[in-house]
């Protein structure tokens, strides 16, 4: 769905239970009746997970509308809760004053706190970390971030002045702290109506596997596909939090796709 600048995705796969939904953010604030009005001309209203990527107000602002908004049921929600990896203390140091970075930390913590109360009307909120399976139809389920790269990236977001050079931990470091276990560990919060998670093939196989070698596979790939990219010919930078965003592997119909919302280069 195209938002301009900002980012809202539906994916949709046919099963034996029926057209099985997942809705990745909502775009701003001003955009959640736009969105609503499309899903809704669509009859798209029953969705079996809601994954906010990351805290920004052009994922996130809109998708808890959505959440709040009646006309929509969800069965699992997602969200990385940064309240959760910071000390109370390192919050109100870095929301005091009035620089921007102060600005930007203040706008994520409310954000996410909207978003998480909006997906606590009616579920646990579950944070989307590797190795995580997010559905079984389509087979998707999450490759990044780790929770060692998540907590990595928040402390330099709280510490960092808004502005300076990105100096996030590298993809292999990242990975050197990834504890994949086996999929569906998960607790599946909310209603039980839709379908349980299933052995995926070649998704679950992976993530599946030790993260020493589930990683050593998947790197070469992902290395390949980057390689002949502009993306790794220009090295663009990005805004720190943005590496915060969840990852979503998805394979579906036979092709596999991957998801990156705002994330970076980090390879």
């Amino acid at each position: 769905m195209a938002l301009g600048d900002a980012d809202c995705i539906v994916v949709t796969q046919w099963s034996p239970f029926g057209p099985q939904r997942i809705l990745i953010d909502g775009g701003a604030a001003d955009d959640a009746d736009v969105v609503g009005d499309f899903l809704l001309r669509r009859r798209f209203n029953d969705f079996w997970a809601v994954v906010c990527s990351h805290a920004h107000m052009d994922h996130a602002r809109g998708l808890a509308k959505l959440i709040r908004n009646r006309n929509f049921r969800f069965h699992n929600g997602w969200i990385h809760d940064i309240r959760k990896h910071v000390t109370a203390d390192a919050l109100r140091r870095g929301t005091s004053g009035n620089s921007a970075r102060a600005d930007e930390i203040r706008q994520v913590v409310e954000t996410t706190r909207e978003v998480v109360a909006a997906i606590q009307r009616n579920l646990l909120p579950q944070e989307p970390f590797v190795g995580t399976a997010i559905a079984a139809y389509p087979a998707m389920g999450v490759l990044g971030p780790s929770r060692f790269f998540y907590d990595r990236v928040v402390k330099e977001f709280m510490e960092q002045d808004s502005g300076a050079a990105n100096a996030v931990p590298s993809f292999m470091e990242a990975l050197a702290g990834a504890g994949v276990g086996g999929l569906g560990a998960q607790p599946l919060g909310g209603w039980s109506s839709s379908p349980p998670l299933r052995s995926y093939a070649t998704l679950s196989n992976l993530l599946a596997r030790p993260a020493t070698e589930s990683y050593g596979l998947l790197l070469p790939s992902l290395m390949g596909v980057l390689g002949g990219s502009s993306v790794k010919e220009e090295e663009p930078k990005t805004q720190v939090f943005n590496n915060t965003s969840t990852v979503i592997g998805v394979v579906f119909d036979g092709q596999k796709l991957l998801l990156t919302a705002d994330a970076g280069q980090m390879l």
